[in-house]
């Protein structure tokens, strides 16, 4: 007997024992996809709660790592929300630099192409 996928079923041209084992082929491929699935959110679930935060690394450097880095003992938790105080600037002065560089061009409604 050929083993077959209940997707190629059609009436009257499969016996019982052909259906009973496309059905429990089928039943069983879920079952082990349900279960893959929960090992491995179970496994993710591990992983994030051995790994160490960043704001515990953060805070197991001394204040001289930290000067190095451009972040204070107090804005720690600013850092690991939002980036680094220099990071914000480079990015706000690189968006004006953007809008300065963009001409704007004011043409009257009557002289739109």
């Amino acid at each position: 007997m050929t083993v077959r996928n209940l997707s190629e079923y059609k009436p009257g041209a499969w016996s019982i024992a052909e259906i009973e084992t496309a059905a429990r082929n089928s039943r069983n491929a879920y079952v082990a996809g349900l279960i893959r699935n929960a090992f491995q959110a179970l496994a993710t679930r591990i992983q994030r709660s051995v790994a160490p935060s960043p704001a515990l690394l953060l805070h197991a450097m001394d204040d001289r790592m930290l000067a190095d880095l451009g972040i204070t003992r107090g804005g720690i938790e600013d850092a690991v929300r939002n980036g680094r105080p220099c990071d914000r600037a480079r990015e706000t002065v690189r968006r004006v630099a953007n809008d300065v560089a963009k001409p704007k061009v004011y043409v009257p409604a009557d002289h739109a192409a």
